[in-house]
């Protein structure tokens, strides 16, 4: 398992806020704390990046045939 050792670094790679992140460990479990520092497990992010890339193409799809 691939770890990001902090919410910056997630943050940076994901392309959206610290915050973000943040709210996506809580909502969709992508990471824990440990020694004090939030891990964020990679793999999981990756697929939250993935599924907000399909929605993008479908509303943007929905949108052109509308």
């Amino acid at each position: 398992m691939s770890v990001f050792p902090s919410l910056g670094t997630a943050a940076r790679y994901a392309g959206v806020t610290k915050q973000s992140i943040l709210k996506w460990t809580v909502i969709y479990d992508i990471g824990e704390i440990r020694n004090g520092r939030w891990m964020i497990d990679r793999d999981k992010l990756d697929r939250i990046l993935a599924a907000r890339t399909q929605v993008a193409e479908i509303l943007d799809s929905l949108r052109k045939s509308a």
